[in-house]
């Protein structure tokens, strides 16, 4: 069995990395499916293009760390108020540094659970989350409701204690 401590380490840095990764190619592709020529010399920055360019590493990355993301994105909103030329990849820092605490919590949680569980899982969430970002949606932003879903059910399971009683609520 895996230490609890060599567990957070292990989970929170995959978590980063896998956040980092593929949201960097996803960013990319989106930088580069954005900056061809639209219309007049424009680019596709311009049009409102840029609201449905969401490629599947991009999404891959939010939904598995949405908690993450949405957190990071509120702390951008009093930054862009005081900074409002900052580029839009500044936006994922704060998420990314707060994907190693998400994976921490979600390994601390895990650690109490059996190794079967424990892969079961990572191995069920890990497909959940590439399906959301594999199939295309019909409205845009729904891969980001089904990640917001895909969490508080995923919240729910580790919220639960493997050892608490009948009569215990909390932990």
């Amino acid at each position: 069995m895996v230490d609890r401590s060599l567990l957070r380490w292990y989970l929170s840095s995959f978590g980063v990395v896998v956040a980092a990764v593929f949201g960097a190619i996803g960013f990319w592709e989106r930088n580069r499916i954005l900056s061809q020529p639209f219309i007049n010399d424009a680019t596709m920055w311009e049009s409102t293009a840029r609201f449905h360019v969401w490629p599947w590493p991009y999404k891959l990355a939010v939904i598995c760390n949405m908690p993450a993301f949405v957190a990071g994105s509120i702390i951008m909103v009093p930054i862009r108020l005081v900074w409002p030329g900052i580029g839009e990849a500044w936006d994922l820092l704060p998420s990314v540094l707060l994907t190693a605490l998400l994976w921490c919590w979600v390994a601390s949680r895990l650690a109490t659970r059996s190794t079967i569980i424990r892969w079961t899982w990572l191995s069920v969430f890990a497909v959940l989350s590439l399906t959301a970002a594999l199939i295309p949606m019909g409205y845009y932003p729904a891969w980001r409701l089904y990640g917001a879903l895909t969490w508080c059910v995923a919240v729910l399971f580790l919220r639960r204690s493997p050892a608490a009683g009948a009569n215990s609520l909390v932990n």
